[in-house]
């Protein structure tokens, strides 16, 4: 069973200015990329995971360039999602600063992740029960776990900066927003694979 998921990020300000990421004219590019990427099956048998990173830039006319590997686990899924990067149309809007085209660097991050049995347990309803109790240390807990295991989620940053500043928080809640900021800039779409595996299916292979 493979369950797919994603986010990505559209228009902040920096510093009083207005910064519009570009954007993917054909379709959302999140959706493009959960509906054709596919976790490939020799990845499968080896229960190969973790972090796909590609950059890329787009330039001042829209035009897609530079697309290059940051950092793979496993070259199995580096060919992969390369393959599905490839299947993009060249059609975007540029990126504008205070509404004037530039060039400018994103990344996109494919999180491939394998689990026997079942999908890892839901943790927002865990927070909101925490959050209800004024357990406010206990929720920022869980958003700790959650950000070692996806650092790229701008999201989670932003969520724990709150909780930071109803506990007194107040630098460690700037310096979450700050992160989630940079990630809201940098990153144009996370995309989750989460391959679940049956226990069944596993112990056959190893017999």
């Amino acid at each position: 069973m493979l369950h797919l998921s994603g986010f990505s990020q559209t228009v902040v300000k920096t510093d009083s200015a207005a910064y519009a990421k570009a954007k993917y004219l054909k379709e959302d590019l999140t959706g493009f990329l959960l509906k054709n990427t596919r976790y490939p099956r020799g990845s499968m048998g080896e229960n190969s995971q973790g972090d796909v990173i590609y950059s890329f830039v787009i330039n001042k006319d829209g035009q897609l360039e530079n697309l290059l590997l940051e950092s793979s686990p496993d070259n199995i899924l580096s060919v992969s999602t390369y393959e599905v990067l490839q299947k993009m149309e060249n059609k975007w809007s540029p990126t504008k600063l205070n509404n004037v085209a530039i060039d400018r660097k994103y990344t996109v991050v494919f999180r491939y992740r394998s689990y026997l049995n079942s999908k890892p347990t839901e943790y927002k309803s865990g927070i909101a029960s925490f959050v209800k109790k004024q357990k406010y240390d206990k929720a920022i807990k869980l958003y700790d776990e959650q950000i070692s295991e996806n650092q790229y989620d701008c999201e989670l940053f932003a969520e724990r900066a709150k909780l930071k500043e109803l506990i007194g928080d107040k630098a460690g809640a700037i310096q979450d927003n700050k992160i989630a900021d940079k990630l809201n800039v940098e990153i144009m779409s996370v995309v989750n694979l989460i391959l679940v595996r049956s226990t069944r299916i596993a112990m056959k292979k190893i017999i």
